[in-house]
């Protein structure tokens, strides 16, 4: 420390508080430090489940059952035109619905529907 230093308080300390000052690797983590890392798991375990599905599906034959893909352009054209129309829609949905309530109610959504889809897998559905 040179003559004229001061030493600097502690980032949490009463004095750092009454100052209005505290470095940057002195805050607590938060939810939002941890955010990237919980998307990034996520998105991890969604690809690998939806690649399993896929592996089974051709393991199984169900793909070759299915046909050419020239059979269902017409389906694959209308899910592009669809996702185009509404996606200004969900962006305006995301803004008025709480996180939480959201989170819930796509994840609901996406179980159901991969039940409902595993079921006709093993034949249980028609």
């Amino acid at each position: 420390m040179g003559v004229g230093d001061r030493p600097q308080p502690r980032p949490w300390s009463a004095r750092a508080r009454i100052r209005g000052r505290r470095s940057a690797q002195s805050t607590p983590p938060s939810s939002s430090s941890r955010s990237p890392g919980t998307v990034n798991a996520a998105e991890f375990f969604v690809t690998v489940a939806i690649s399993a599905t896929f592996v089974w599906a051709l393991v199984t034959g169900h793909w070759q059952d299915a046909g050419a893909i020239g059979d269902h352009a017409s389906a694959v054209g209308g899910l592009i035109l669809g996702g185009l129309l509404a996606a200004p829609f969900a962006g305006w949905i995301a803004k008025r619905i709480p996180t939480r309530i959201l989170t819930f109610m796509v994840g609901g959504l996406i179980v159901l529907l991969a039940a409902y889809q595993g079921l006709q897998l093993i034949g249980l559905m028609p």
